[in-house]
């Protein structure tokens, strides 16, 4: 399972600041699917959380924020912010680094999966933007048959991730594709013969995936690429790019 609130976070963080407009707030916060944000100063410290809850107002131009907020290390364990959350009957938590700025949010439901061994999942209205790479992924979800409608179905890049209970959450493998959402029914029966070291991982019952959109072919070769070098010259198949049989 996942260990640490890093994992599970949502990295993509929407926010409000001190004087913000409360319709706008409010207006953001439904727009986004979400029913929390925290408020920052100027230097992205947290002051305070926004839920919806504090949002409900009777006066339609203000908001009164939950102070001081709630927050974590993004290095804490699952079940020290489980006993934050349960302990201060809170719904969010600020995550924060080691200078005290907001880089995340981690809801309960959050906390839940990773403790279960669920894949985290977040809004889709979140781009789940890789700045490095410069894609954005779907969310990670179990590589099965009925998991795969997230997926999308032209070109692009798939990463199999390693994780679920007493499993950290390890990037294994990546490849290009000419059609992500075909390849990995591929992948669900892929013969022994053809790769036994995927074989042999997709054996595992903790085996996840994650696309991206890619519809340029040296883009895509580049980010598979890079995200090789990040896994750790694992011995990886030949992109699927380059094999006529898989267009």
């Amino acid at each position: 399972m996942a260990r640490f609130v890093s994992e599970v976070m949502n990295r993509e963080l929407v926010f409000a600041h001190e004087g913000s407009d409360a319709r706008a707030v409010r207006e953001l916060v439904l727009a986004m699917g979400i029913t929390a944000v925290p408020v920052l100063d100027r230097e992205r410290r947290p002051v305070g959380v926004l839920s919806l809850r504090d949002m409900l107002d009777p006066a339609p131009d203000t908001t009164r924020m939950t102070r001081p907020a709630a927050t974590v290390p993004e290095g804490t364990t699952l079940e020290d912010a489980g006993q934050v959350l349960a302990r201060g009957d809170f719904h969010h938590l600020v995550v924060v680094d080691a200078d005290g700025h907001a880089v995340g949010m981690l809801s309960t439901l959050d906390v839940l999966r990773g403790l279960l061994g669920v894949p985290a999942r977040h809004p889709a209205t979140f781009p789940h933007l890789d700045p490095a790479l410069g894609v954005s992924w779907t969310d990670d979800e179990v590589l099965a048959a009925d998991r795969l409608s997230s997926a999308p179905e032209g070109p692009g890049v798939i990463a199999l991730v390693r994780g679920g209970r007493h499993v950290r959450e390890v990037p294994v493998w990546v490849e290009a594709a000419e059609r992500i959402h075909t390849r990995l029914e591929e992948l669900l029966s892929i013969p022994q013969g053809e790769s036994p070291a995927l074989a042999a991982l997709l054996a595992h019952r903790d085996v996840r995936y994650r696309a991206a959109a890619v519809p340029d072919r040296a883009k895509r070769a580049r980010i598979v690429e890079m995200l090789r070098e990040r896994i750790g010259h694992q011995p990886l198949p030949p992109s699927v790019d380059g094999d006529p049989s898989r267009r």
